[in-house]
C-alpha cells in the first residue's frame, strides 16, 4: 500500500469484499478467474518493483487509459486500488478511497472478460457499493461509456501499452514495393507466412493485403501463438493483427496476444529504470558506459519501449573500468554475480572465461545486467573496435525522456548481425532487429559499413544477416548490397540454413546439439585466426570440467581431481 495512506483501513476498505473469506484458486478457476494468475513470459513471472505481477494489476492498467468516472463524488482513474504502489516509483498521495478503483476494476473485468466468477464477484461489489449510496448500475453505465468513448477516439481495444507502443495510421508505409522472397520461403505453412508478414514495426499495402488473405483461411492459431513466444515478436505481432484485421482474428487468440505484449511493456518499464539507475551510478564515478540492445535498442528502432522484448540490459564500459563498475553495481546497487556467470570450478578458469567472453552477468533481483567489455566473445571474432572507437562514433538516443549515449548507426548494424550469427540466427526477433536498423536510417553511409566488416572479418556475416532481413522480412537494400548478396553463393547458403531454422515450426531448432552450433558459427567465420581460435576455444570448454559437472556428481573439494574423469561420463549421458 501507498506509504501515503499507511496501515489505516478506511471506511470503505472495512467493509470491502475484500475482508470476506477468499475461495480457493481451485474454485476460482473453475468459475473462470484469472484475476489472480500470475503473469508468465517465457514461463517465468513477471516481477515489477519486488511485486510478481497478476492480469488483475493488468486490468488496473487498462483502467487507468480510460476516462475517469464519477463515484460518490470522487473522479475514479484505476491508478490506486490496493496494489497500487506496484505502478508507482514514489509514493503518491491517495486521491480517494482505492476502494472505489477496485470496485470499477471489477465492473471492467465483468465488462470485458465475462465469466461466472466475475459475475459473482461484481454481484459481491454491488451489495457493498448500495450500502454507501453508490447506484452500482450507474457505476456500470458510466463505465461502459468510457470504454466507448476510448475505442471511438483510439484503438479498437484498450491496449496501448501505456502509449508506450500505439500503432498511428501513419506507421502505415503506403509505399508499394515489390516482395522477392526466395522460394525456401513460399514453400512454407501459412501460419508462418503470417508471423513474417506481421513481425515489422512499418506495414506496406502489399503486406497488409497479404496479412488480410492469409487470416480468412483456416488456420492454426494455437502454432502461431507458439511461434511468436518462441520468436519473442509478441507485441509486434499483435499491433499489426490488431491494426490491420482485428476482426477476423479469434478474440481469444487477440486477447492472448494482447496480454502477453502489455505484460512484456510493463517488464521493459521496469528494467529501463533499472538502466537509468546504473547509467547513472556509473556516471557519477566518472565510468563512460555504452547501453546497447534492450531497452535502447527498443526506443532507437522500434520507436517505444513495448515494441521489443527484453530480458536484461546490456552495457559496455572500457576494459579499465570493467572491474570497479562491476564492485560499485555489486556494493552500491544491490547486484551479484548471477549464477549463469560462475561456470568452471576454478576462480582462475572463471577469471579467464570472463576475460575470453567480455561480460559478467549480474543481477539484483529486478534486473540482470550483462556488463561487457567487448562486443563480443573474443573467442567468436578475434578483431573487434576498441571502446576509444565505439564512444567516438557514438549517437545520442532518447529513452522515455532521458538522453542516452549508444552505438553509432554503423556500429549497430554491424554488431546486431554480429550477435545474430553468434546466436545461430535461432530467433526471427534477430532478424527484425537488423531490418528496423536499416529501415531507420536510410542514410547509412555502406561504405563505411562495408569497410568495418572487412577490417574485423566479418563481411560474410553482415551480407548474411542482410540477406535473412531482406528474405524474411521484405527490408530494401542498396542496389549494390543485393547485387553483392545476389553474386555471393555461400552467403546465400548461410542464410538460406538460418532461415529453414527460423522457419522450422516444429521447434527442433532450440534442441539442437552444441555441435551443430559450432558448425554454423564456423562456417560463418571468414578469417583462418578465428577458425583456429574458434576451435581451440570449444575443444577447451568440452574438456574443461564446470558447475554442471558438480552439480551431476557432488564431491568434496579434495576430491576435485576426479571432474575431469566423471565429465565424460556426463557428456556421454546426457
Amino acid at each position: 500500500m501507498n506509504s501515503a495512506s499507511g496501515n489505516t483501513e478506511t471506511p470503505f476498505q472495512r467493509f470491502s469484499p475484500y475482508w470476506q473469506p477468499k475461495i480457493s484458486n481451485r474454485v476460482r478457476r473453475l468459475l473462470g478467474c484469472v484475476s489472480n494468475d500470475p503473469v508468465r513470459i517465457a514461463g517465468r513471472m513477471v516481477k515489477l518493483r519486488h511485486h510478481w505481477l497478476t492480469y488483475h494489476d493488468l486490468y488496473h492498467f487498462e483502467v487507468s487509459r480510460l476516462d475517469r468516472i464519477e463515484i460518490a463524488n470522487e473522479k475514479v482513474s484505476g491508478i490506486h486500488g490496493f496494489n497500487s504502489y506496484t505502478f508507482h516509483e514514489k509514493p503518491i498521495e491517495l486521491e480517494y478511497d482505492g476502494a472505489l478503483d477496485e470496485a470499477r476494476v471489477a465492473v471492467h473485468e465483468w465488462l470485458t472478460r465475462t465469466s461466472l466468477y466475475n459475475t459473482w464477484k461484481l454481484i459481491r461489489w454491488c451489495t457493498w457499493l448500495i450500502p454507501q449510496g453508490i447506484n452500482p448500475l450507474t457505476l456500470i453505465i458510466r463505465h461502459f461509456k468510457s470504454l466507448q468513448a476510448y475505442e471511438a477516439s483510439n484503438q479498437s481495444k484498450v491496449d496501448t501499452y501505456f502509449q508506450l507502443c500505439v500503432i498511428e495510421e501513419g506507421n502505415l508505409d503506403s509505399r508499394d514495393k515489390k516482395i522477392s522472397r526466395p522460394s525456401w520461403v513460399f514453400d512454407r505453412r501459412p501460419e508462418v507466412i503470417l508471423l513474417l508478414c506481421s513481425a515489422r514495426t512499418t506495414l506496406n499495402l502489399e503486406t497488409i493485403e497479404e496479412i488480410r488473405t492469409i487470416v480468412k483461411e483456416p488456420l492454426n492459431w494455437d502454432l502461431l501463438l507458439d511461434l511468436v513466444e518462441r520468436h519473442e515478436v509478441s507485441s509486434l505481432v499483435y499491433q499489426s493483427l490488431n491494426a490491420v484485421c482485428s476482426e477476423a482474428v479469434p478474440a481469444d487468440i487477440l486477447s492472448s496476444l494482447r496480454r502477453t505484449a502489455t505484460a512484456y511493456a510493463l517488464r521493459n518499464i521496469a528494467l529501463t529504470q533499472q538502466l537509468f539507475k546504473a547509467l547513472s551510478l556509473l556516471e557519477s564515478h566518472q565510468i563512460l558506459a555504452l547501453p546497447y540492445k534492450g531497452a535502447v535498442l527498443a526506443a532507437n528502432l522500434y520507436k517505444g519501449l513495448g515494441l521489443r522484448q527484453f530480458g536484461d540490459l546490456d552495457i559496455l564500459v572500457h576494459e579499465k573500468d570493467f572491474d570497479r563498475a562491476i564492485a560499485l553495481l555489486i556494493e552500491q546497487e544491490g547486484y551479484a554475480v548471477d549464477e549463469r556467470g560462475w561456470r568452471y570450478l576454478s576462480d582462475a578458469r572463471e577469471a579467464a572465461y570472463v576475460n575470453s567472453s567480455g561480460e559478467l552477468p549480474l543481477n539484483n533481483g529486478i534486473a540482470m545486467i550483462d556488463l561487457h567489455h567487448k562486443l563480443l566473445p573474443q573467442h567468436f571474432l578475434s578483431t573487434q573496435a576498441t571502446f576509444e572507437e565505439l564512444w567516438e562514433r557514438r549517437q545520442l538516443i532518447a529513452v522515455q525522456g532521458q538522453t542516452v549515449p549508444s552505438l553509432g548507426q554503423e556500429d549497430l548494424l554491424l554488431y546486431l548481425c554480429m550477435h545474430g550469427a553468434k546466436e545461430c540466427w535461432k530467433r526471427l526477433k534477430w532478424v527484425c532487429d537488423v531490418a528496423e536498423c536499416v529501415r531507420s536510417y536510410p542514410q547509412m553511409d555502406w561504405d563505411v559499413v562495408m569497410a568495418q566488416a572487412a577490417h574485423l572479418g566479418a563481411t560474410q556475416i553482415l551480407l548474411t544477416g542482410l540477406c535473412l532481413a531482406n528474405s524474411l522480412l521484405d527490408v530494401e537494400l542498396p542496389e549494390l548490397i543485393a547485387h553483392t548478396i545476389r553474386s555471393n553463393r555461400k552467403v546465400r547458403a548461410i542464410a538460406q540454413q538460418a532461415g529453414e531454422q527460423i522457419l522450422d515450426f516444429s521447434g527442433k531448432v532450440d534442441r539442437l546439439p552444441i555441435l551443430q552450433d559450432f558448425l554454423f558459427q564456423l562456417k560463418t567465420l571468414e578469417k583462418s585466426q578465428d577458425k583456429v581460435q574458434h576451435w581451440r576455444w570449444h575443444l577447451g570448454r568440452i574438456a574443461e570440467p564446470n558447475t554442471n559437472d558438480q552439480t551431476f556428481l557432488p564431491l568434496p573439494h579434495f576430491l576435485y581431481f576426479l571432474y575431469p574423469l566423471i565429465r565424460p561420463i556426463r557428456l556421454l549421458l546426457k
